[in-house]
């Protein structure tokens, strides 16, 4: 059911956004997904998260946030603490260089903020470290509102 639903989210954004040109994810677990990307005519980049390719990709995102670059609209899927859970993991997203860790200090707490949208986003940005202004096209894409269902009583919290 999991696939299915990415499958079927990852559809209607193509339709939304008049196609997908480029996908960059981590490694972990998207084994299945780059067959799917070549079948879509999809550009795949399946990334090993090393230490130096995560300081590349968020210290791009830094450098958007900082110049106002970084837009979004509010994301509507809350987080642990906050209504949106893109605000509440920049708002707690750390970098330790002598540890040469990024991330949430509070991923391994029961309640506590997670990182996984800033990883998200972050490899969206680091996928696009090669693209310049040739590379974009005009969008004519189909407004799809699609449906959301967030209940916090089933199993657990995350």
């Amino acid at each position: 059911p999991d696939k299915f639903r990415e499958s079927a989210q990852l559809i209607s954004e193509m339709s939304e956004f008049d196609g997908i040109d480029k996908l960059c994810v981590e490694k972990w677990g998207m084994w299945d997904l780059e067959g799917w990307c070549i079948e879509q005519s999809i550009d795949f980049e399946a990334v090993h998260p090393s230490y130096d390719k995560q300081r590349a990709c968020f210290t791009e995102f830094f450098i958007l946030v900082r110049d106002g670059r970084f837009k979004r609209p509010p994301v509507p899927v809350g987080g642990v603490k906050q209504n949106d859970i893109i605000t509440e993991e920049m708002e707690v997203f750390d970098h330790d260089a002598t540890k040469r860790w990024f991330g949430s200090p509070e991923k391994k707490d029961r309640h506590g903020v997670q990182d996984d949208s800033m990883y998200a986003t972050g490899w969206g940005i680091y996928g696009g470290r090669e693209l310049g202004v040739d590379s974009f096209r005009q969008r004519k894409g189909k407004v799809n509102f699609g449906e959301m269902f967030q209940n916090r009583d089933l199993v657990a919290v995350w």
